[in-house]
């Protein structure tokens, strides 16, 4: 009987050794990992962690762009150049959008306008030069016929013209071959004795190949 109790004293002994882990906890909970005991240090469940300091305050960033931009004329201009509202509003616009000061944006403007004007006065040159192209090469007013063209479109301009016109013609409008063909007929109305803007006579005569000449008493102007 002694031996029984024995032997199941043994067999309670080795069961309850075997269910019950080495640290002494009685719990089915399997033993660690180094991982999972590296992440516990690592973590802070208490959030006994310090604050990270806060920042730097930010400084406020100051524009360089005024609240409004005045433009003056650009040196190489000429004399009584008048700046354009439209112009001026788009670079200040531009200016603006890049943060340019008052001496940056006039410096843009300096560069900038400079070559629209003489683009601008390239493009009247060219179109002037096209106009009297075609006129000399019209059959009815060019030709051989353009001495006598330039005599009564001179006298009609002399005739009824004003200053205000005579300005008007030296500009590529006056070149124009309607207008001069106009003005040829208008003339064909005047008495001959009308003294001509050029400063010729009904009589005088202009040479075809002398392209300042004929300009001179057409147009009022050289080429």
């Amino acid at each position: 009987m002694s031996d029984a109790l024995l032997a199941d004293g043994i067999d309670s002994t080795t069961t309850d050794a075997a269910t019950t882990p080495s640290g002494g906890v009685g719990t089915d909970t399997p033993p660690q990992t180094e991982e999972q005991k590296q992440a516990e240090t690592t973590t802070d469940p208490a959030g006994t962690a310090k604050a990270e300091p806060p920042g730097e305050p930010k400084t406020e960033v100051k524009t360089k762009a005024p609240e409004s931009y005045e433009f003056s004329v650009p040196e190489v201009l000429p004399e009584g150049y008048e700046l354009d509202k439209a112009v001026t509003d788009e670079v200040a616009t531009v200016a603006r959008e890049l943060d340019l000061s008052q001496e940056q944006a006039q410096s843009m403007l300096n560069t900038v306008l400079p070559v629209m004007h003489r683009r601008a006065e390239e493009q009247q040159t060219a179109l002037n030069d096209q106009w009297q192209a075609e006129t000399k090469a019209d059959a009815e007013i060019g030709g051989l016929k353009l001495d006598e063209t330039v005599k009564f479109a001179d006298r009609a301009a002399k005739a009824y013209g004003s200053e205000g016109f005579g300005d008007l013609l030296k500009s590529p409008f006056g070149s124009h071959p309607e207008v001069v063909r106009f003005l040829m007929k208008v003339g064909r109305t005047v008495s001959e004795d009308e003294t001509f803007v050029g400063g010729g006579s009904p009589g005088g005569s202009v040479d075809l190949n002398d392209d300042a000449a004929i300009a001179q008493v057409l147009f009022g102007k050289g080429t």
